[in-house]
């Protein structure tokens, strides 16, 4: 016979330990594996450029288009309400503005050109809206543009940005009255 005593000295797992083992560890890889398809269905999404959920590498890209969007109809109204002279060809626009920067008794004139630009980026072809002043120098003020268009009647300038944002194009469209420079 063998005695209480035995029996607990021997070494090993019982199988109620064994089953909630299996069983925990079972539940972690099936969270670890969801998780890891769940990255890879949003890399996935993000190069189809779908919409993503908030705090996405997408979402802040979107968020940074908006910004230059809005940041640029601003830059824009400042020259176009104080230019003396506009000249609008399919997406370029050459604005004529007095220079602030010199005396009151100088006419000089600073020229200010916006126009659509097309990038080649690690294979990638972007469209950028690029700013120059008197020819010097170009810096993209909004990227990611599909079109850029604009019209002028009179004295109203009309600005149309088409981009994808969230997976949809999106048209941003204002208008500006000129006026004229005060002296």
């Amino acid at each position: 016979m063998i005695s209480c005593r035995r029996i607990k000295s021997y070494q090993g797992f019982t199988l109620l330990e064994v089953t909630i083992t299996v069983g925990i560890l079972s539940f972690l890889l099936f969270i670890a594996y969801a998780t890891i398809f769940s990255l890879g269905f949003r890399m996935r999404l993000e190069l189809l450029g779908g919409y993503l959920a908030p705090g996405s590498k997408s979402q802040v890209n979107q968020q940074i288009l908006i910004s230059q969007v809005n940041r640029f109809f601003l830059e824009a109204a400042r020259s176009i309400r104080s230019a003396k002279q506009i000249n609008v060809n399919s997406s370029r626009v050459t604005i004529v503005v007095e220079d602030s920067d010199s005396d009151s008794d100088s006419d000089s004139d600073s020229v200010i050109e916006y126009s659509l630009k097309e990038y080649s980026i690690n294979g990638k072809v972007t469209k950028a809206i690029v700013r120059s002043k008197n020819g010097q120098g170009e810096r993209v003020v909004v990227q990611g543009v599909e079109d850029f268009k604009i019209e002028k009647t009179s004295n109203l300038v009309t600005i149309e940005i088409r981009a994808v944002v969230a997976g949809k194009e999106q048209i941003f469209r204002t208008s500006f009255f000129k006026r004229n420079p005060s002296k």
